[in-house]
């Protein structure tokens, strides 16, 4: 089963006030101990004494995981109030006993995508980034419909064409999506079981009443390649609170200026920080691949060009860090088309030699020496560099490695074939006080 988490959230906040308690804001959900929340918690502990206040964004019955959020908090809160140090596969196996089925849960407990199997009897999720560049569309029924009742429009014997074509399009879809491929994602959204069963797509989309549903779009939320363990913050009253969604539980500082920030404060911002640079290179490769969809006119796309280049530079023996600087030459003219080269070259220098950096940076004046005189653009505008040690490398770089790298039949390596070179030039900043 494959589950994707959402930036909708559910707050959880516990509270010691001497006597049990919960406030759900108004939502049509229980204030007692049958309340969600307070079921998964007390799968941990005993709730006397507590006092649970629950905001939540995540409509009820629509199929957007507000029952997983719910236990997840619950489940979150117990273990960091009373430090049970439960790693996320005990946390899980409770939660699944609970929600009665592990995707919704191992999304709002480890974030981003999650693929869900078991060993044995014990649930098993493994976790992937979210695409870059990509939206989700929620569609919400007009009336509520059980993830139980969906389930049940799903018939028991399917037969085995459709069964093998939904298979190969989830293998696509996942592809897609650690890919960041939109053209791959959307043959991964291929269900010819649900086509072929209205009243699953009516329980699942249109809702009973079969008007049109409700939409809204929203992000994936990203989160780090481990599994997350928030610590919480403690609140005035003597409590924690938790962020949980469709996503899983967001860890955030307690203060809302940077000069009242305590040291634990910026110990938590330092650890997700660093967490998030180790997936600088997903990033990267997201970046080069979102060329693909750039502005036309060429007889190659952008990233067809980007991929001309650093195989080029591959073949003819130059190093790593070189290779991969071919390869992200161009990734700033989506956000910096006049000065995409200073951006990229920003991005590398901790991590290649001044050398290469130096050629990024300026091989965007190099270029017009091949394009000037016919648009109406300074072709000498390098000149200004001569004498520099490294003009004639920047020069050799346009010449060899960029001017020429539109040619559609061109035999290009897949841009797999770099993915090893980019994550190890970006797996440590050899150069950062270079």
């Amino acid at each position: 089963m494959l589950a994707a988490a959402l930036s909708m959230h559910l707050e959880l906040e516990v509270s010691e006030v001497g006597e049990f308690g919960v406030d759900a804001g108004g939502a049509a959900v229980p204030e007692d101990r049958s309340n969600l929340c307070v079921r998964a918690f007390e799968r941990l502990h005993p709730a006397d004494d507590l006092r649970f206040e629950i905001r939540s964004e995540i409509p009820v019955a629509s199929g957007l995981g507000s029952s997983a959020a719910a236990i997840v908090a619950g489940l979150m809160a117990a273990e960091h109030l009373y430090e049970l140090a439960l790693d996320h596969e005990a946390l899980l196996a409770h939660a699944v006993e609970l929600e009665g089925h592990p995707d919704n849960v191992a999304a709002a407990l480890h974030g981003g995508f999650v693929i869900c199997s078991s060993n044995g009897d014990a649930p098993r999720a493994t976790r992937f980034d979210p695409p870059e560049g990509v939206e989700a569309v929620i569609v919400v029924p007009d009336d509520q419909v059980s993830t139980e009742q969906a389930r049940r429009a799903i018939p028991e014997e399917i037969p085995l064409a459709d069964a093998v074509a939904n298979v190969a399009a989830a293998s696509l879809l996942v592809l897609g999506v650690q890919r960041s491929d939109l053209t791959l994602i959307e043959r991964g959204l291929t269900d010819r079981v649900a086509r072929q069963s209205p009243a699953l797509v009516r329980a699942c989309w249109c809702g009973p009443s079969g008007r049109t549903p409700a939409r809204s779009s929203t992000r994936f939320a990203s989160a780090p390649r481990a599994g997350r363990r928030s610590t919480g913050r403690r609140s005035r009253r003597s409590g924690l609170t938790f962020r949980s969604c469709r996503v899983g539980c967001v860890e955030t500082v307690g203060f809302t200026r940077m000069a009242d920030g305590t040291a634990e404060d910026y110990a938590l911002l330092e650890r997700l920080e660093a967490q998030y640079i180790a997936s600088l290179p997903d990033r990267l490769l997201a970046a080069v691949r979102a060329l693909e969809h750039s502005f036309g006119g060429y007889q190659v796309t952008r990233f067809e060009h980007s991929l001309q280049s650093a195989t080029r530079a591959h073949r003819d023996g130059r190093s790593d860090e070189y290779v991969v600087a071919a390869l992200l030459h161009d990734i700033g003219d989506e956000l910096a088309p006049y000065t995409h080269g200073e951006m990229v070259a920003a991005i590398l220098r901790p991590y290649v030699e001044p050398r290469i950096c130096w050629i990024v940076q300026h091989h965007g004046a190099f270029q017009q020496h091949f394009y000037g005189r016919q648009t109406g653009h300074d072709p000498d505008a390098r000149e200004r560099y001569r004498g520099h040690e490294w003009f004639d490398d920047c020069a050799e770089f346009c010449e060899r490695y960029d001017q020429n790298c539109f040619d559609p039949e061109y035999d290009s390596l897949p841009i797999e074939a770099f993915e090893p070179m980019v994550r190890r030039v970006f797996a440590e900043p050899r150069y950062l006080d270079g």
